[in-house]
């Protein structure tokens, strides 16, 4: 039963803040300490605040994001979303100006919960694909794509 319940709640986010930009759902269903594991990141993505701040800035460079969950795994208290997302690119990503294009890619998240409220995510998404799909020189983890 308690799967169930997180995995209404990664729909819920998904839905609201992900696929609609309304990042409100985000105060409401995460820890205060929530934070966002995102390779290209660096550190981890801690506190409210900063984890909104970073959807924020994703969401301009990509107004009509879509992700759509292709699969969803739940057990215990985490939930794991294989999912594809889907996008055009009109605002500056990554310090890539907008390309107008649209963009497919692929990648995995996990959440953890913590007393029905998302505690900690990591997003495994296929960084290497959007940027090329974005033609991008942009260096990567040292190496140019």
């Amino acid at each position: 039963m308690i799967e169930q319940a997180n995995e209404a709640i990664i729909r819920r986010v998904v839905n609201e803040a992900f696929n609609t930009g309304d990042l409100t759902v985000i105060d409401q269903v995460g820890t205060s300490d929530l934070c966002v594991h995102y390779p290209q990141a660096g550190t981890p993505l801690c506190g409210l605040e900063q984890v909104k701040r970073a959807f924020s800035r994703s969401r301009a460079a990509f107004p009509d994001a879509y992700f759509m969950t292709e699969e969803s795994i739940a057990s215990g208290d985490r939930v794991v979303n294989r999912w594809t997302g889907r996008a055009t690119h009109t605002g500056t990503f990554w310090g890539i100006p907008p390309t107008g294009r649209q963009v497919t890619w692929t990648g995995v998240t996990i959440y953890r919960l913590a007393a029905d409220k998302i505690a900690e995510i990591w997003i495994h998404a296929d960084a290497l694909s959007l940027l090329q799909q974005l033609d991008s020189t942009h260096t990567l983890g040292g190496s140019s794509v």
